[in-house]
C-alpha cells in the first residue's frame, strides 16, 4: 500500500525507519540473555508487510512499549550492570536501555506528529508528548 512509503516532511524517513527505530527497544530485551546487541535483529523480519495502515503502525510501538515496560521491571541490578558487546562496543544493558529509550522516544513523537499533523490522524492511545521528551533525544543520550 502507499501510505507505507510515506515519507515524513522535517526528516525524510520513511515509515519503515520508524518501525526500525521502535525495533531497537527489541534488541535490547534480547541482549538481556545473549549479552550482545546484533544489528542483525535490529533489521530483521518485523511484520512490516503485514501492516495495513497507520493505526498498526502505531499499535506495534505501543505493544513494544508495554512489552518493554513489563520486562524491566523485572531487571536486577545485577542484570543492568551486565556488559554486552555488540554494534555500541562493550556497554552496561543499562546503558543499552537508555540508548534504546532515546531512540524509541524520539521516533514515536516523530511518528505521532506526522499522523497528526501532515495526515489528520489521532494516534489511538498516544504517550503524552511531555513523557516521550523527558526520556531523551537520542543525540542527548548518545552524548
Amino acid at each position: 500500500p502507499e501510505w507505507r512509503l510515506y515519507k515524513a516532511a522535517e526528516s525524510g524517513y520513511s515509515l519503515r525507519n520508524f518501525v526500525h527505530c521502535i525495533r531497537h527497544l527489541k534488541v535490547t530485551m534480547r541482549a538481556r540473555n545473549s549479552g550482545t546487541w546484533d544489528l542483525k535483529y535490529h533489521f530483521g523480519n518485523n511484520g512490516w508487510r503485514k501492516m495495513k495502515d497507520f493505526q498498526q503502525l502505531a499499535s506495534f510501538a505501543e505493544r513494544v512499549r508495554q512489552r518493554f515496560q513489563r520486562w524491566s521491571s523485572t531487571l536486577t541490578k545485577d542484570e543492568e550492570d551486565q556488559a554486552c558487546d555488540g554494534f555500541y562496543g562493550l556497554v552496561s544493558l543499562s546503558r543499552l536501555v537508555e540508548i534504546s529509550l532515546g531512540y524509541y522516544a524520539f521516533h514515536l513523537r516523530n511518528l505521532y506528529g506526522i499522523m497528526r499533523d501532515e495526515l489528520g490522524i489521532e494516534p489511538v492511545d498516544p504517550l503524552d508528548d511531555k513523557e516521550l521528551l523527558e526520556i531523551g533525544i537520542p543525540s542527548e543520550v548518545m552524548g
